[in-house]
């Protein structure tokens, strides 16, 4: 309660004055209580001024909260009541009349001590929601009855709220704004005096759902967008997190985009088309209601794509197309342009208005023509349909074009044509009419080509022929006749043929053939005894008669009797004659077989030319009394009897045939032995030894000589060919292999003897042979092939040279490439290293292949398989074309000579390495069938004589020898050229040893049976030929 300290009142007498203002008046002022001032007096028209200053001193009026108050009011309110005072302080309170010039008369002055009142203390805030803040506090101290408590509230925008309550310690403040922060201080109040403020709390209030958006408007409105802006809801009720902005068309689907900004750019929309549009606002406390609609109409737009192009109707001549108007058109008119024309050809744009169809006519058949539609508004063409092709009708195609004939032949023609210009279709066929002029009758023929070859026509005729063309619609008019004369044709068999024929001449008589299909040149009778050359006569055309003289008697001979023209000769007339019998040749070396006492056994060989048939022989001998006996026989052998011992006899023959008889034998001078006596046999040793040691001397010296010529003397003579010294690098040495052979050898003479019976089994004969050979043949190491770097240099993986016999690169300074190639050193019959055995080059080893030709000097390369066979890469071309040059690494190679023969390709190649050059040929056998070997050994004998002609006439060095594997054919043309080499100068055969041994240097030498036999055929005919005179035995071959 409060309590009154000090109540001082000063009564100061009534002053009277007189003023120049005429201010003064009496008044009577008095304090009902330290908060009310009454006064009295007489009323003027002047103020009363009441100041209330607390006693802190002069130079603050702010100390501590108080605060000096000073309040005017008019002089008739007659009362003022003064606001609570500062608590437990002394107050001066003075009150005057305010005079006119403002100033102060009359005044009064009153001692006040308030009671003494804590802030309230411990504030909180109790609960808060967006529109309430419920704030607690303790009661303060006070040594006077609080009255009630002065709550303040202050918005952060300075608007302040004065609450007087009575309630002890809690107040809730309601209406106020969502997510604003206000302040709040509280004091107690006495009857006399407010104490101080609390500490100040804030507390902002919770977020609340926002207001509607205000201010919706359309910006930038375009034929497919609109720019929506919009203001922040007001009053704020809490920060925007986002808007929903709602957008269609009437009664359409409503699109809802959730954004962050207060506008929007809403895209993709239809032209011309009304849309409307809302937008609310997002708080954490939820979704506003939605702003007001805005409807909004998008800009006239190009219109979109008319729809369903297609063709109604389709003529030869015209095409009728119809669309649908597009949706949505994008504006209030259409009008549309039809673009069209053939494939190829610049496009018609036609306008068409108010009509959805078009008729495009004067077109050509069955030609393929595009069409497409588009739509136009004020805002323009908007886009094209898709292209569709549509095809007119098929119409009768025009002539086909250039017809003209490409071959002539005396039977055929064959023609040519280009397709009709205008085909109006797919063309069927073509019609070829042709007749023999001038009296034939029309032929026709049908084909889908461009081309056709007329057969069995006559030769040296002329032809009328004319060609049509053929759609669905029918056949098209004629090309223009093209006239053709077919070629000289082969005449036919000469007419009535006789003959007159004697012992040694047979006439021929002929006449014309009946058909000469062009000019007659000559006749061609060819004759010769049945199964041997024939001799060619030419016959003048004039001539229809020959005569063949000097014939054999009764020996059959064939004639072939023929016409010719340019065309050649016709077919043959074949006769087969034999001359008639004759007197035959006497009887060849009648000699004696045995003699006797009283008998005589004879042999002959029959006539060289017997000159018929069914021979009798008469045998006539004379005895020296010359008396004469004779027999006669069918046989080339007979024995004389009844002779006299110790007699000498002339013998003679001659030969019958039923011609007459032949001319005699020479005479043959036979002494019969005498009669048999006992002999001394000392006598007989002496005269056996007599006879015997001559002859055995004369053997002795003939098989020196022969021994010597086929050179069994040879291994006691040094080898006349070694390494050349000028070969860089030095030629390298190899790993000799033991050779333990096992006896197959044959001898010249007993060969054919002993190999015919196995041939006549064909190559089963030699299968026991082989298959020994493949188990007796050697493995030994191929580590350097096997190498990961090395892999990719072999062509077959299981075709890898032996380690001790590998050829090596020598290394040149410059690069650090392996030396490894797949070849191997083979041994020949006069050098150690005869041969070079490789595979065909790879595209990856071709300039290792020149490398090594190079290195090792090699003078001849011989190739045995072609590039490619049967879609097969066997071999890498490894040379350039004839008259070409090519660089392989460091090596270049030139082709000066290309010669082509008939089994093979010799090339000469200029082969230069840095400052040096050699020639090297290249020997190309292409005579090797795919599968096999070749059919004889005739072409391959040749070839490798004529290689071995090459070899002696370059520098020393191996030859190189090459095929796809380098294994198969490659060792049979090692074997046989080695085999020819020894049998050069040796009487022995060894093929099976050959071959082995070659084996011991690289695997797999000879790979097949068929080549294994093939080897003993080459050697077959080898010994046939060594019985030709050499100029003659290329004769043979060619």
């Amino acid at each position: 309660m409060a309590t009154w300290l000090y109540f001082v009142l000063l009564f100061i007498p009534l002053l009277r004055a007189q003023v120049a203002n005429n201010c003064f008046t009496p008044w009577n002022v008095t304090l009902q209580n330290p908060l009310h001032v009454k006064w009295d007096g007489e009323d003027r028209n002047t103020d009363v001024r009441i100041v209330v200053k607390p006693d802190v001193g002069e130079n603050s009026k702010w100390i501590n909260g108080c605060r000096e108050q000073s309040e005017n009011t008019t002089f008739s309110v007659r009362e003022l009541r003064i606001e609570p005072l500062c608590a437990n302080t002394t107050h001066w309170l003075t009150a005057g009349l305010v005079c006119e010039d403002n100033s102060i008369v009359g005044t009064r002055t009153f001692t006040i001590q308030t009671d003494y009142v804590e802030a309230p203390f411990n504030v909180t805030i109790d609960a808060v929601t967006n529109t309430s803040i419920k704030i607690g506090w303790k009661e303060p101290y006070s040594d006077a009855q609080i009255t009630v408590y002065h709550v303040w509230k202050t918005k952060t925008d300075f608007a302040v709220e004065n609450i007087y309550h009575t309630v002890p310690n809690f107040y809730e403040f309601g209406s106020l704004i969502p997510y604003t922060e206000y302040s709040f201080v509280v004091r107690a109040k006495t009857d006399t005096t407010f104490g101080p403020w609390s500490e100040t709390v804030r507390e902002r209030t919770k977020v609340g759902v926002p207001f509607m958006p205000t201010g919706l408007t359309a910006d930038a409105v375009t034929n497919s967008s609109i720019v929506v802006r919009w203001n922040e809801p007001v009053p704020s009720k809490g920060p925007i997190l986002s808007y929903e902005i709602k957008w269609g068309k009437e009664s359409g689907t409503q699109v809802i985009e959730v954004v962050k900004s207060t506008f929007y750019k809403i895209d993709y929309l239809y032209a011309y088309t009304e849309y409307s549009i809302q937008v609310k606002a997002t708080t954490e406390a939820g979704s506003g209601p939605w702003s007001s609609v805005l409807s909004v109409l998008t800009a006239i737009g190009i219109p979109s794509v008319p729809t369903n192009l297609t063709a109604l109707n389709t003529t030869e001549n015209s095409i009728l197309v119809s669309w649908n108007a597009p949706e949505p058109a994008n504006g209030p008119s259409l009008e549309y342009v039809v673009s069209w024309g053939d494939t190829g050809a610049t496009s018609i744009q036609v306008s068409v208005k108010n009509e959805t169809e078009y008729l495009a006519d004067g077109l050509k058949p069955y030609t393929e023509y595009v069409f497409q539609v588009a739509a136009s508004t004020s805002a323009g063409f908007g886009p094209y349909t898709k292209k569709i092709l549509v095809r007119t009708q098929i119409g009768l195609p025009s002539e086909p074009v250039n017809l003209t004939e490409t071959h002539v032949t005396n039977t055929s023609i064959a023609i040519e044509w280009g397709s009709p210009e205008l085909p109006n279709g797919p063309i069927l066929d073509y019609v070829i009419q042709f007749l023999e002029y001038p009296n034939g009758s029309i032929s026709e023929m049908e084909t889908k080509e461009n081309s056709t070859t007329l057969r069995n026509l006559k030769a040296y005729t002329l032809y009328i022929i004319r060609v049509g063309a053929r759609t669905e619609a029918g056949l098209g008019p004629f090309a223009e006749n093209l006239e053709v004369q077919t070629g000289v044709g082969v005449p036919g068999l000469p007419t009535n043929i006789s003959c007159a024929v004697n012992a040694t001449s047979i006439t021929l008589i002929w006449e014309r053939p009946e058909i000469v299909p062009g000019v007659l040149l000559d006749y061609q009778v060819s004759w010769g005894v049945r199964g041997t050359p024939v001799s060619l006569v030419v016959m003048d055309s004039s001539t229809h008669h020959y005569d063949a003289v000097g014939l054999r008697p009764y020996t059959e001979y064939q004639f072939e009797i023929a016409a010719r023209t340019e065309a050649g000769a016709g077919k043959a007339e074949t006769l087969t004659l034999r001359t008639d019998i004759a007197d035959p040749s006497s009887p060849r070396e009648l000699t004696v077989v045995e003699t006797h006492e009283t008998s005589i056994l004879l042999k002959w060989l029959p006539p060289e030319h017997p000159n018929g048939p069914d021979l009798i022989y008469s045998v006539k001998w004379v005895d020296p009394a010359n008396n004469s006996e004779n027999l006669e026989t069918n046989s080339t052998s007979c024995s004389v009897t009844k002779l006299k011992p110790s007699t000498n006899y002339s013998i003679a023959i001659i030969a019958r045939t039923k011609a007459g008889d032949g001319p005699w034998s020479p005479i043959l001078s036979v002494t019969t032995h005498e009669k048999r006596h006992t002999k001394n046999p000392h006598f007989v040793l002496a005269m056996v030894l007599g006879i015997m040691l001559p002859l055995l001397i004369i053997l002795l010296i003939v098989g020196f000589i022969i021994a010597r010529r086929k050179g069994i003397f040879d291994d006691f003579r040094p080898r006349s060919r070694e390494p050349s010294q000028e070969m860089q690098p030095p030629r390298p040495t190899i790993q000799m292999v033991p050779n333990d052979k096992i006896a197959r050898s044959f001898t010249v003479h007993n060969f054919l003897q002993k190999v015919n019976p196995i041939t006549r089994y064909g190559q089963a004969g030699f299968l026991q042979e082989f298959e020994e050979l493949k188990r007796e043949s050697p493995q030994h190491p191929t580590n350097a092939a096997k190498i990961e770097e090395n892999l990719t240099k072999n062509r077959w993986v299981k075709i890898l040279p032996f380690d001790h016999s590998r050829v090596k690169i020598y290394p040149d300074g410059t690069s650090n490439r392996s030396n490894f190639i797949n070849a191997n050193y083979i041994p020949g019959e006069s050098h150690i290293i005869e041969y070079i055995a490789t595979q065909g080059p790879l595209p990856n080893t071709v300039n290792d292949f020149w490398t090594v030709v190079w290195q090792q000097s090699v003078p001849i390369v011989v190739m045995l398989t072609q590039c490619v066979e049967r879609a097969v890469k066997n071999c890498e071309k490894y040379w350039p074309a004839s008259g070409e040059s090519k660089l392989y690494g460091d090596i270049r190679v030139q082709t000066k000579q290309e010669t082509m023969l008939t089994s093979h390709i010799m090339r000469v190649f200029l082969v230069q390495y840095q400052n040096q050059q050699r020639h090297i040929v290249h020997m190309h056998f292409t005579n090797w069938p795919v599968d096999g070997t070749p059919r004889n050994p005739v072409d391959f004998l040749h070839f490798i004589r004529l290689v071995r002609e090459q070899v002696s006439e370059r520098r020393p060095g191996p030859i190189l020898i090459h095929c796809s594997a380098g294994v198969g054919r490659t060792g049979t043309f090692i074997a046989v050229d080695r085999l020819m080499q020894h049998l050069q100068s040796k009487d022995d055969i060894d093929i099976y040893n050959t071959v082995l041994e070659m084996r011991r240097y690289r695997p797999h030498m000879v790979h097949t049976m068929e080549q294994y036999v093939f080897i003993y055929s080459c050697v077959q005919q080898f010994i046939q030929d060594a019985s030709v005179p050499q100029e003659n035995i290329y004769d043979t071959v060619t």
